[in-house]
């Protein structure tokens, strides 16, 4: 999580390293790129948005994302054979879990053989490592459970269903007991280390693993229960439990963003509406606090960072800010089916087109990836070729050799939630833009309890 004005160091020798991959050197841009324009006035945090509105123009083939997505995976795979796996990081968010997920996604593509067995010897290489060198951390994004969710898939995938199974088994092990969970300083809820973050494991292996009668045996209505008892007891205690009856703290602070505030535990728990709908009251709390959420928002669009905060409209990443807040708007609206958050997704997406072509990279956390995302978010949910149309424009723009050379490169340049990886999944989902999903954030697909389905 990068909490910094700066997020990040300067490395310019990794920086011309994903240019020339990608391009081929600033000499040698292709053809397709020349009409991207420049960047303009500099901001701290942004590059100030040189696109023209969309007026109708036809909008690019999507497999030459396929081809940028596929350089930069070259780039990815040379780094890494180059690193002792057994010294790195293994988690999803910086970690090489993450780094085997985007070559996971790349790899269900219409892929070269050539091209597909890459992408699947790096997962393989990645996951084996991460799957020895255990941290022994809680949490799905930061832990060892992120790992085990990302393995039974990528298994899965590749047809080696014994290991699947037994990563599945294992990370099911875990989530009998997460309705317990302690995490200091924190309600013990949000999406990075908290309950929430599990329950968006358990989602993405629902959707991999149809009828699996394993995940039957985690009680979800448990957790979605321990979920909204402990916003209840947090609310009360901050007097807030007639205006918003779930609340929530992490790391001390009352956060509203989606890693770990109120916005994204909420999203999460609409995706769990069976479990949700057992606990007496608990959808008119959801949606009275996904209102208070919403009064934060700022003329501007944004929503701040955490609660009471009036003096900062700056942050605009997925982690704070409006690209993270929008998907608790649209799970709220393919909810409830009221126009009144679609609206306000809205104003989120007209902000993040403003000031979105962050200077942190390409990463999804709080890169131009991620906040890519949003307008592919916004184009399921209306069919607006204006947005496919920005998201085009974020995923060109990121890629001169001019705005590379004016950006911070991130602490983990290759790694999902800060690096390459990210724009690797954001890259393929250019490709099928009916079916993109922000990685594990699905707010398209709800769980369902029953076995069969």
């Amino acid at each position: 999580m990068d909490f910094s004005s700066e997020g990040g160091v300067h490395h310019p020798d990794q920086r011309h390293s994903h240019s020339e991959d990608l391009r081929g050197g600033s000499d040698k841009i292709p053809a397709r790129f020349q009409n991207v324009p420049e960047p303009r006035h500099l901001h701290h945090r942004y590059f100030e948005n040189p696109f023209p509105e969309y007026s109708g123009m036809p909008l690019r083939d999507p497999s030459q994302y396929l081809e940028d997505a596929l350089g930069l995976l070259r780039d990815i795979y040379h780094y890494f054979s180059g690193v002792n796996l057994g010294h790195t990081e293994i988690d999803i968010y910086t970690g090489t879990a993450g780094v085997a997920y985007a070559c996971h996604r790349l790899s269900t593509q219409n892929l070269e053989e050539a091209n597909r067995q890459m992408a699947l010897r790096l997962a393989d290489r990645c996951l084996d490592s991460a799957l020895r060198h255990r941290n022994r951390e809680q949490g799905f994004l930061t832990g060892d459970p992120g790992v085990l969710v990302v393995s039974a898939i990528f298994y899965k995938s590749v047809g080696n269903l014994e290991k699947a199974e037994d990563c599945l088994q294992e990370y099911v092990k875990i989530c009998v007991t997460v309705d317990t969970l302690k995490v200091k300083d924190s309600t013990g809820d949000e999406m990075f280390a908290g309950r929430v973050g599990y329950l968006a494991g358990l989602l993405e292996l629902w959707k991999a693993f149809p009828n699996n009668k394993v995940l039957s045996h985690v009680d979800v209505g448990k957790i979605v229960e321990a979920v909204v008892l402990s916003g209840r007891h947090y609310s009360k205690k901050k007097k807030l439990q007639d205006t918003c009856p779930l609340y929530f703290y992490h790391y001390g602070t009352d956060y509203l963003g989606a890693a770990h505030g109120i916005s994204a535990i909420l999203q999460i728990l609409l995706c769990f509406p069976e479990a949700l709908l057992s606990v007496r009251g608990a959808e008119n709390d959801v949606r009275k606090s996904v209102d208070y959420v919403l009064c934060q928002q700022l003329t501007n669009g944004n929503f701040p960072a955490t609660f009471g905060e009036t003096d900062r409209e700056d942050l605009v990443h997925w982690c704070h800010g409006a690209p993270g807040v929008i998907y608790m708007l649209a799970k709220a609206y393919l909810f409830w089916n009221d126009k009144t958050y679609l609206e306000a997704c809205g104003r989120c997406s007209e902000l993040i087109w403003r000031k979105g072509l962050l200077r942190k990279g390409s990463g999804i956390c709080h890169g131009i990836s991620g906040n890519g995302y949003p307008f592919l978010l916004m184009y399921r949910l209306t069919g607006n070729e204006m947005y496919l149309y920005r998201a085009h424009c974020f995923a060109d723009f990121q890629f001169l050799p001019s705005v590379l050379d004016k950006s911070r490169t991130p602490d983990n340049p290759y790694s999902l939630f800060e690096g390459v990886s990210g724009a690797v999944c954001f890259l393929t989902d250019l490709v099928s833009p009916a079916n993109a999903a922000f990685p594990f954030f699905d707010i398209f697909t709800d769980f369902k309890s029953t076995v069969d389905r």
